[in-house]
């Protein structure tokens, strides 16, 4: 009875060995990256220059012609000449009243005032083309030709560079304007003027 009452005995197990976990497999290396050349950066930053300048402007359609002044300066020293000889012949003139003093001075005044008409009468001409208008100044007068309308009448005579060249530029009503080699460059200007009028 004894035996009876003593407690069932556990039955034994062999431990358990730990279990070792899978081995993920191995990531796949990045791909190393190229070391970036100095030609590269050269190319990008002139990219970001071009790109912070904006966009390339062609040739400007606005164009001043220089003034042909070589005439008018050669007139202004001979006034400055004459005006000397003049002061001069005036002084002997009134120390010596003699009939060849007071000629002498009489003729070189007369030649001044002659002289000088001419330069106040022959003011320089400004010629220049904006936005397709052709502006003429001379003195206080400015005069506009269209060159994009086809009614504007445009002759050109001669050939730019050689002597009788000129363009004539029709006004209504009045003789035409000339534009000679007095004026402007002639092969400067008749590049200007074909861009409005090609050649036929």
């Amino acid at each position: 009875p004894a035996a009876d009452d003593a407690a069932p005995a556990t039955p034994w197990h062999p431990p358990s060995r730990p279990v070792a976990p899978h081995p993920s497999p191995p990531s796949p290396a990045e791909p190393a990256r190229p070391a970036a050349s100095p030609s590269a950066g050269r190319r990008r930053s002139d990219a970001e220059r071009r790109a912070s300048a904006g966009p390339e402007t062609g040739r400007s359609l606005n164009v001043e012609f220089a003034p042909k002044l070589a005439a008018r300066r050669i007139v202004g020293v001979l006034l400055l000449a004459l005006v000397a000889a003049t002061v001069v012949a005036g002084i002997l003139a009134y120390d010596d009243a003699r009939p060849l003093t007071l000629g002498a001075a009489g003729t070189l005044l007369a030649l001044t005032l002659v002289v000088y008409a001419i330069r106040a009468g022959s003011a320089p001409t400004y010629v220049a083309i904006r936005s397709g208008q052709l502006e003429v100044v001379r003195g206080k007068t400015m005069e506009k030709f269209d060159l994009t309308s086809r009614f504007t009448r445009i002759e050109v005579v001669g050939t730019a560079g050689r002597p009788g060249w000129k363009v004539l530029l029709g006004r209504f009503g009045r003789d035409p304007l000339v534009i000679s080699a007095s004026v402007v460059d002639p092969k400067r200007f008749m590049a200007e003027l074909e861009r409005y009028r090609p050649k036929e």
